[in-house]
Order: structure tokens, then C-alpha cells, then sequence
């Protein structure tokens, strides 16, 4: 979504003169605004639990009130659906076991790593074991039909 306004009820329920805490989430609210990446949802995201969504301004009816709450809604399921999306993505990543693994804390993941040292280190015997039989096996080959 492009750049768009902040919400009108927000500035009837919020007020920065009387807290300073409303002035500054106003703030960050007017910059996520100007952010043409930013949605309504995302600027909804930020709105603490409280005044903002429970509170109808006095030039707010019960009907306007639940119109904009149904589009706040709707904001946020969409929201949720794409982040849902991008986490089903995001599993289908070759990199999301590793993750995981990282996310089990430090000691797990340098036991996670160990253990994948030891089996590559498995692996590269195991593949110069068959280097040297196939070089071996070359050797002869190559030597039998020089006669």
C-alpha cells in the first residue's frame, strides 16, 4: 500500500498533550504512514491493547465503530495470511531445519554442529576410501591395456 493517513480515530482517542506515550506512538504511526512498504496492518500491529480499540469517539457511533472495526479486521487477517504464507514458504527453505536447530539454544547448536563435523568428516573417509579404490582400479585398467 502506498502512503496513506493515520487513522482519524486515533488522534480523537489519543492524546499526546495529556501522555507522552501517545505522542510518540502518533509519531512512529506518522512514519510508518509515509512508509509506501507499510499497510494498515502493519500500522494496527503497533496499536498497544486499550483506548484505541476499545474507546468510540464522540463522533463515532456504535455503527461507525464497528465498521471501522471490521476493517481493522480484515486488515489484520490479511496480515495473518500472508505472514502465514511466507512461513509455509519459509519451512520449504533448505535452511529452515538448520534454523530450527539454531532457535534450541547455543549448547544445542554446538552439539548439532559437532555432530555434523564428525559426520562429514565420516563421509570424506569414506569418499577417499572409494577415490582411492576407483584410482586403484584406473591404475590397473590403464596399465593392462598399455600392453
Amino acid at each position: 500500500m502506498s502512503n496513506f493517513i493515520i487513522p482519524p480515530h486515533l488522534f480523537r482517542v489519543l492524546d499526546p498533550m495529556v501522555n507522552d506515550e501517545d505522542g510518540e506512538l502518533l509519531a512512529n504511526l506518522q512514519g510508518l504512514c509515509i512508509d509506501p512498504t507499510a499497510s494498515l496492518a502493519d500500522v494496527l500491529e503497533e496499536l498497544p491493547w486499550g483506548l484505541v480499540w476499545t474507546t468510540r469517539s464522540l463522533q463515532e457511533n456504535i455503527a461507525d465503530q464497528h465498521r471501522r472495526l471490521t476493517i481493522w479486521e480484515q486488515a489484520l487477517k490479511r496480515q495473518m495470511e500472508n505472514l502465514n504464507r511466507a512461513t509455509e514458504r519459509l519451512k520449504k527453505d533448505q535452511r529452515y531445519g538448520l534454523w530450527q536447530q539454531r532457535e534450541k539454544g547455543t549448547d544445542y547448536w554446538r552439539t548439532f554442529l559437532n555432530q555434523c563435523i564428525e559426520q562429514q568428516q565420516d563421509q570424506n573417509y569414506e569418499l577417499q576410501a572409494e577415490l582411492d579404490s576407483l584410482r586403484e582400479e584406473w591404475g590397473r585398467i590403464t596399465s593392462t591395456s598399455n600392453l
